[in-house]
């Protein structure tokens, strides 16, 4: 919904300066006093221009629908207009996302102060658990579960949680597993950085890594800010010893962290398995289900008909001339047998141009990329020492290739030469990377490993980003041809 920038700033009231919740990396957060419905909101404000593709508006009308206790309410979104253009013409536009108000903070901020009192720490994980319930039974994956992103808000004398910031959700039955690492490093699951196979499992991890994080007064794997690198994290969270880690979570929470935090993720719960956090157990194998066979409990299968084929085989094979029965089998053969070919021919003409609409569009991604992926100049948004030398992406001989090497301090370092059969790609992916500030295209292949990740230029115009989303959807509609 586009409104002036007047009539909002009559609906809505704020101090830039005294009402400013918290920033991200292209988000700005207020509270606000709503004089239309007299209580106070949340904005969520983005700068933006008429061809930036940040989904705010549509994040905040996909979750309008959500109704629970432990999930924060995204109220409306509003596209507002300065009345003013950019120095290309375009219209400059706010996108702003009503939601509700926390009074009382993040979680992030809780911990910030110490260790919470263990009662506390108990009813907010049975919030989030409740949360994660609803929105795994809503199939939606929230996979960036982490304390900035649990909002506290007081009812009475207690303080109650809700799950926010639904910016990079996605459908759990997505088609294209998740390569990108998206999200946040430290609370993230094994799975990220294994087989890209993202599912509810992986919110339950995150979870477990709050709920130690909160109980201990440290977090489990160690963070960036702590002076670990994103590997150092990373290998801690596939190797460390979980045991030891979960050891000093109180007794009564430890059932619940231990199976949170079970690297394989079809060993951890479902969280609307769990409709409270103490119904974890140390036991964890396999629920077997026995049923007493009772009179009448379990039914018995009807037996069959007595099938008389001698009858019906001696029919359809009467060649009488004189009754001209031979024709009618002769006519049902040929009916049958045109039936197949004419489906046969179809599904081949199906699969050609299917094929040949993947093969065009895996050349127009190469082409796109060349043009796009980081340079020598501007590579340095990752690592202000590093340059790249070489930037290539190239279809030949059935093959995709890219090319790109990595020099530090005017030194090889490392690269990447990554090749895959045009027809062993399985989908393309086209995701935002919150660390970097920059998008990035991922290419998975049929054995559900992906290839390469390939980092946009820092800057690449709404316009390219569309046109390789469309490019991708190509791909991924026709790469079972």
């Amino acid at each position: 919904m586009e409104v002036s920038l007047a009539s909002f700033r009559k609906r809505f009231t704020y101090d830039p300066v005294k009402d400013l919740l918290g920033k991200g990396g292209f988000s700005e957060v207020y509270k606000a006093f709503d004089t239309e419905d007299k209580i106070f909101v949340a904005l969520k404000i983005l700068h933006t221009t008429a061809d930036n593709k940040h989904n705010l508006t549509n994040e905040v009308k996909r979750f309008k629908r959500l109704r629970h206790p432990n999930i924060i309410e995204h109220i409306e979104a509003y596209e507002v207009n300065t009345g003013s253009n950019d120095i290309h013409g375009n219209p400059i536009l706010y996108a702003v996302g009503i939601l509700e108000y926390a009074d009382s903070g993040t979680l992030a901020d809780l911990l910030k102060k110490g260790k919470p009192d263990y009662k506390l720490i108990e009813d907010i994980a049975q919030d989030i658990n409740a949360g994660l319930a609803y929105l795994h039974a809503n199939n939606i994956i929230h996979r960036d579960l982490k304390p900035s992103n649990i909002l506290l808000f007081k009812e009475g004398e207690k303080l109650r949680a809700k799950i926010s910031d639904f910016g990079i959700a996605k459908r759990a039955d997505a088609t294209a597993a998740s390569t990108q690492l998206v999200g946040t490093i430290e609370y993230m699951s094994p799975e990220y950085f294994t087989t890209g196979n993202i599912t509810a499992a992986s919110d339950l991890w995150s979870l477990g890594v709050m709920l130690v994080e909160a109980t201990t007064g440290k977090h489990p794997f160690g963070k960036g800010n702590q002076g670990l690198s994103n590997q150092q994290i990373i290998n801690n969270i596939l190797h460390a010893d979980l045991s030891s880690i979960t050891a000093d979570v109180p007794a009564a929470l430890r059932p619940f962290a231990t199976q949170c935090l079970l690297r394989e993720a079809y060993l951890r719960p479902q969280s609307s398995e769990l409709n409270s956090i103490h119904s974890a157990t140390n036991d964890f194998s396999e629920k077997t289900r026995v049923i007493e066979k009772k009179d009448g409990n379990i039914p018995t299968p009807k037996q069959p008909a007595v099938v008389k084929w001698k009858g019906w085989m001696a029919a359809l094979f009467d060649f009488d001339l004189k009754e001209g029965r031979w024709r009618k089998v002769l006519v049902l053969i040929i009916i049958i047998i045109s039936s197949y070919g004419t489906v046969k021919y179809y599904k081949f003409k199906q699969s050609v141009k299917k094929k040949n609409q993947f093969t065009n569009a895996i050349n127009e991604l190469a082409l796109n990329l060349s043009h796009n992926i980081v340079s020598e100049d501007n590579f340095k948004f990752i690592e202000p020492n590093y340059r790249t030398k070489v930037n290539e992406c190239y279809i030949s001989n059935g093959f995709f290739y890219e090319k790109i090497e990595i020099w530090k301090d005017g030194k090889f370092w490392g690269g990447s030469n990554y090749s895959v059969p045009i027809y062993n790609i399985k989908g393309i992916e086209i995701e935002w990377n919150d660390e970097y500030k920059v998008w990035t295209v991922v290419i998975w292949r049929k054995d559900n490993v992906y290839g390469s990740i390939s980092y946009l230029k820092k800057g690449t115009s709404g316009e390219v980003i569309q046109n390789l989303i469309n490019i991708a959807d190509v791909i991924n509609s026709n790469a079972q041809y």
